[in-house]
């Protein structure tokens, strides 16, 4: 009977699950096991790779999400495992975190599950690696933050069980999914995961049923892995918040529903939470433009007030000041953000090409109506002023949040790896492949040779000296345990980390709990993955479908079907579809853009080049996208509008 079958859910982290899949291979190699990836019908080529790269992998590809639970019954129905292994894909184990932890359960004949120490990709413990039940009181002390004052309590903070040494062994209440290993006669006895939890609480739930039945759970804290939360699901997102509190009162309702207030105050506390989100969302993205009309607005009224009482043969109206001044705020507004000026790192030019263009389109419209035709050097000094205001508010603000302005081009990245010189080697070319601000400083080794800068014991030194900002770990050459090591010796510091897997084209990391990973590879620079660039195309579709409706009696009989040109503009105007995108088959390859109308290679015989040269076509209109290309195209492909 095969001793264990390692069980991974994978939805859209294609490139954390390949370095997942490396360091389970490296895990089982003593060991009789099955490793079963269910990818949840992702878009990013994660099958694809799992097939090429690990033939011998078994893989259950769904045609749609159904959710982690029902992904995880999948695959547990069909183990073979004496134990069963539920891992996030999103994850890294010790090299004999596997043997150990089955050592562990094979010894103790009354554990069910087991779970292990987990940290982030900088470093930091999670608390959630070890939990208590979240009954009514513990839950109330988490809601109102008082575990984050007593971490220590074993009151306050029994939600993460704070008063738990995280280096021992300890039986615990719940443990969490993303590395729960299970013994399947015990799965036998509670049941699967409830579907009824499509994602969140389905761990905890099931923790609960397990110690019903009289067996226990276990955390093992000398047992590390990395686990890059945060890789499988945006946290802290309208939907994440959303999805969290669904199966929580999914969860309240099925194990504590007896209690008379444990459930309204759920309710409660989850509106709060998705208002609290709401809230920030839009603080998020309006704040800095209200900031900005509202200064604009004051400076530009204490202008016109004194232009009127010195130079204008009489005061401004009202509605001037109550309707016309705003207007115009408001164009330069627009006007500045799609010119970029509100794109992070801040760049002057653009905030000039904003208020220049903002400028135009004022006078253009002041041309043509007479009610809100002013004088054009209240216009120009208007302008002159927008731009003194903007500028100036950002330096307050870098000033006030004590971070750099960052007016010239964002500082190159200085990375340092820890590696043999093959594979410094190889990193080299994936970074200057890759498009990134970032440069190799050098390498270190175990012993210093071969052209490194030192040796790992003076890690820290050769850090201070090149001022490096980022500690890119070979896995070839370094053990999963050292890397472990090394990120909690060099954690509570400013570096951030990536990992160089074996025979990979990527570095990849996460440097931050909260957010998603990021990673150095040829194909992660793409010019329309830029939030500029895809603003740039919407305004660009959003123009020509506009002009290309009012043409659309003569344009459309240039077409096959001019019905159907009308249909695909008023797609574009509403933002359903764009004038080009990508070749279908390859439409999840390349950066999230509306369906097309158009192809990059829509002007070519697609029956002369094969699957490759259409894929090298896309990639190219990804890496260097221009909107003159897309020009190009439609007016190439006029007669394939409609």
């Amino acid at each position: 009977m095969t001793k264990l079958s390692v069980i991974i859910v994978s939805y859209n982290v294609k490139f954390f699950l390949e370095q997942c899949l490396r360091s389970c291979l490296k895990a089982i190699r003593n060991l009789d096991a099955e490793i079963i990836v269910i990818d949840n019908h992702s878009v990013d080529e994660s099958v694809e790779m799992v097939k090429v790269k690990f033939p011998d992998i078994q893989l259950i590809s769904n045609l749609k999400n159904v959710g982690f639970s029902k992904a995880n019954n999948q695959a547990i129905l069909k183990a073979k495992g004496e134990f069963i292994l539920l891992l996030n894909p999103d994850t890294l184990v010790e090299e004999d975190a596997f043997e150990k932890a089955l050592k562990f359960m094979q010894e103790q004949k009354d554990v069910g599950a087991v779970g292990v120490q987990m940290i982030d990709g900088k470093g930091e413990f999670l608390d959630e690696s070890k939990r208590g039940i979240p009954d009514f009181k513990t839950s109330l002390f988490k809601f109102l933050g008082l575990h984050k004052f007593f971490p220590k309590s074993k009151t306050f903070n029994h939600y993460y069980l704070g008063n738990l040494d995280k280096d021992d062994r300890h039986e615990v209440e719940v443990l969490v999914g993303a590395f729960m290993l299970i013994r399947k006669s015990v799965l036998d006895k509670v049941g699967l995961f409830d579907e009824q939890f499509f994602m969140y609480w389905e761990d905890t739930d099931l923790c609960m049923r397990i110690a019903e039945k009289g067996y226990k759970n276990y955390y093992l804290g000398d047992i590390k892995i990395i686990h890059y939360k945060g890789e499988s699901n945006k946290r802290h997102t309208l939907s994440f918040t959303s999805g969290f509190n669904k199966s929580m009162i999914a969860f309240v309702k099925k194990h504590f529903s007896k209690h008379p207030l444990f459930l309204p105050l759920i309710k409660m506390a989850t509106l709060v939470k998705s208002l609290i989100v709401l809230v920030r969302d839009f603080v998020k993205i309006f704040s800095l433009p209200i900031i900005d009309f509202s200064t604009m607005y004051f400076g530009l009224l204490l202008l016109t007030n004194y232009w009127g009482e010195n130079y204008a043969p009489y005061p401004f109206s009202e509605t001037f000041t109550n309707l016309i001044i705003p207007s115009y705020i408001f164009i330069w507004i627009i006007s500045l953000f799609f010119s970029g000026a509100y794109d992070k790192p801040f760049r002057i030019n653009r905030v000039a090409r904003g208020v220049i263009f903002g400028l135009l389109v004022i006078a253009t419209f002041s041309n043509f109506f007479n009610t809100i035709r002013f004088s054009r050097a209240i216009i120009i000094v208007g302008g002159i002023l927008v731009f003194t205001l903007f500028v100036f508010l950002r330096f307050l603000y870098r000033i006030l949040s004590h971070q750099d302005l960052d007016i010239a081009e964002k500082r190159v990245m200085n990375l340092l790896l820890l590696s043999e010189k093959a594979e410094f080697e190889r990193a080299e070319k994936i970074i200057s492949n890759s498009n990134h601000n970032t440069q190799l400083i050098g390498y270190l080794n175990q012993k210093g040779e071969n052209g490194a800068l030192g040796s790992f014991s003076e890690l820290k030194k050769v850090i201070k000296k090149h001022k490096i900002d980022e500690v890119v770990f070979a896995s070839l050459d370094i053990s999963f345990k050292d890397i472990i090591k090394w990120l909690i010796f060099l954690s509570g510091t400013s570096l951030n980390f990536k990992i160089l897997p074996e025979n990979s084209h990527f570095l990849i990391g996460s440097n931050s709990r909260e957010t998603l990973g990021d990673y150095y590879s040829p194909d992660s620079n793409w010019e329309l993955a830029k939030t500029a660039n895809k603003r740039n195309k919407r305004v660009f579709d959003f123009l020509f479908s506009f002009l290309f409706l009012i043409f659309a009696p003569i344009l459309m009989w240039f077409c096959s079907s001019p019905t159907q040109f009308v249909k695909n503009m008023i797609s574009i105007l509403k933002a359903k579809k764009t004038f080009v995108g990508f070749n279908e088959k390859y439409e999840s390859h390349f950066p999230n853009i509306r369906k097309g109308i158009l192809s990059p290679t829509s002007y070519l015989k697609i029956e002369d080049i094969d699957s490759k040269e259409i894929r090298n076509i896309n990639m190219r209109y990804a890496k260097d996208y221009s909107a003159r290309n897309d020009l190009y195209i439609i007016f190439k492909c006029l007669n394939q509008l409609g």
